[in-house]
């Protein structure tokens, strides 16, 4: 959860360079990103999904960073999002669960990251039974998943933010 707060805070530092009036709304500064509240019965968090919001951070940083327009309401699999991750290669190769799906909307990496992080948050916050259950039996097929992200994501993420925010520099 703190890796994903963090990660939004840098990316509204990162905005400004973009558009100096942020927020210029209240709207903007919802995540911009829903999920589902309860999770069902046998839940995999491979086969969940996020749906994209009109307003909030993450249309605004599609928009302006990458001049990318996603469909309010688009959804996006975890596991659509992990294969596109490149350091998620040596594990997703040997999960038979994950099949990379043939139409997919390919996002840039800093927005797959938060869209994988505003998910996983978003559970061990409002999902804290099943969360702590999959920490501590790590009887579920997810737990190598998991980790092995959140072991890459901080260094991954701390790249692409120094990247992001030398464009801002070079741009301004």
């Amino acid at each position: 959860m703190l890796l994903y707060y963090g990660f939004t805070e840098f990316l509204k530092a990162i905005i400004l360079f973009y558009q100096p009036s942020y927020p210029e709304t209240t709207s903007v500064l919802a995540h911009g990103l829903s999920t589902r509240k309860r999770k069902k019965k046998d839940y995999r968090f491979i086969d969940d999904e996020v749906k994209t919001q009109r307003n909030g951070l993450f249309p605004l940083l599609s928009s302006k960073m990458f001049q990318l327009t996603i469909e309010e309401g688009t959804r996006f699999k975890m596991s659509e999002l992990f294969v596109q991750l490149h350091d998620m290669e040596s594990i997703i190769r040997h999960d038979a669960r994950i099949i990379p799906p043939k139409n997919t909307t390919i996002v840039p990496e800093l927005l797959t990251h938060h869209m994988l992080l505003y998910n996983l948050s978003m559970i061990s916050r409002y999902e804290s039974e099943w969360w702590g259950e999959l920490i501590t039996s790590r009887l579920s097929q997810d737990v190598p998943l998991i980790e092995l992200y959140l072991q890459q994501a901080g260094n991954r993420i701390r790249t692409l933010i120094r990247e992001e925010t030398l464009k801002g520099l070079i741009t301004m």
